[in-house]
């Protein structure tokens, strides 16, 4: 039995650092932006790339441990969707108008990043899906910083995995077709 407890310790503080790591990896990228994007910064820009730069090389390190959530966070992407077309404004700010039109595509992008981040998240990640994680990294920093981007910035993530998606089946029927043939 108290094996058993020491483990559970022991995996609760995995979760605890996970939590941490997480939590750093976001100041990094939030910090980074801000310093990057704001005139009142305290850093040169540079320090900003910087540390944009190295929370992207671990997102794509990292990609076996949270491209499983990634559907996940899309779906709530898409559910803040559905409320913009019911609504007309943003989720969080109810004094910014979203105008249907724009609502109603970036739901529709967001559903099919969505669709196709399912099939990401069912396998091992390939170089072909780790470029495709930068590219989502970067389509969303750009819907950060500059919300009339946000359409394009959903049209990018979409046609990253999209371009995952089909590189995996492609790869996947000429394997095949090549263990048939021999």
């Amino acid at each position: 039995m108290p094996g058993n407890r020491w483990t559970e310790v022991g995996n609760s503080f995995r979760l605890a650092a996970s939590w941490l790591l997480f939590m750093i990896w976001l100041a990094l990228v939030f910090g980074g932006l801000g310093t990057v994007f704001s005139s009142e910064a305290r850093f040169p820009p540079i320090v900003g790339w910087l540390a944009l730069a190295i929370a992207a090389v671990v997102a794509v390190l990292t990609m076996e441990r949270w491209v499983r959530v990634l559907p996940a966070f899309l779906a709530y992407g898409v559910f803040n969707g559905l409320f913009m077309i019911a609504t007309g404004h943003l989720v969080n700010d109810a004094s910014k108008t979203v105008p249907p039109g724009t609502a109603v595509i970036i739901t529709l992008l967001g559903a099919g990043a969505t669709l196709v981040g399912i099939s990401l998240a069912s396998h091992k990640p390939t170089w072909v899906d780790r470029l495709a994680a930068l590219g989502v990294f970067a389509s969303l920093l750009v819907g950060l910083v500059n919300e009339r981007l946000t359409v394009w910035s959903f049209g990018l993530m979409f046609c990253c995995l999209a371009v995952a998606w089909w590189t995996e089946r492609a790869l996947r029927r000429h394997h095949r077709a090549r263990n048939g043939s021999a």
